[in-house]
């Protein structure tokens, strides 16, 4: 949480009532990002250490632009790369997330669950970490 009263509240004005719904559906997603994230990590994949958390930074495959990254932490949060240190609030983080990677690529499903954009299809978010996860992998394999 910011360290005053006052820059919570500047904080909480700046999150718009277009964004504060996926402001929440990331931070839903979290716990099922982190069992993703544990899933790769004991199937070998080693993450980045910043600040004692871990990190995958992943290029968005769904996106077609390498230089659209971003990164899953081991706590299930989505951060935009380079990866910056976390808040205390994972709302906050989850905010930077969606300003950062724009709610065009980002949809609500109807009960409120986060979805990506994939071309003209829209996938559940796990679904388009697990996919970059996997490019990650292979880019790593091939090493």
């Amino acid at each position: 949480m910011p360290r005053s009263r006052r820059a919570a509240d500047r904080w909480r004005a700046r999150v718009t009532e277009e964004q504060a719904p996926y402001v929440a559906a990331v931070v839903a997603a979290r716990p099922g990002l982190a069992r993703l994230f544990r899933e790769m990590e004991a199937g070998g994949l080693v993450p980045i250490d910043h600040h004692g958390h871990g990190y995958y930074l992943l290029v968005d495959q769904h996106a077609g632009d390498p230089a659209r990254k971003y990164a899953v932490g081991d706590d299930g949060g989505l951060y935009w790369a380079p990866i910056a240190d976390r808040d205390d609030d994972p709302a906050r983080d989850a905010h930077t997330w969606v300003i950062m990677y724009g709610l065009r690529w980002l949809a609500l499903d109807e009960r409120g669950r986060l979805l990506a954009r994939w071309g003209e299809e829209l996938v559940p978010v796990a679904d388009k970490v697990r996919t970059d996860l996997a490019a990650l992998r292979e880019r790593r394999t091939r090493r």
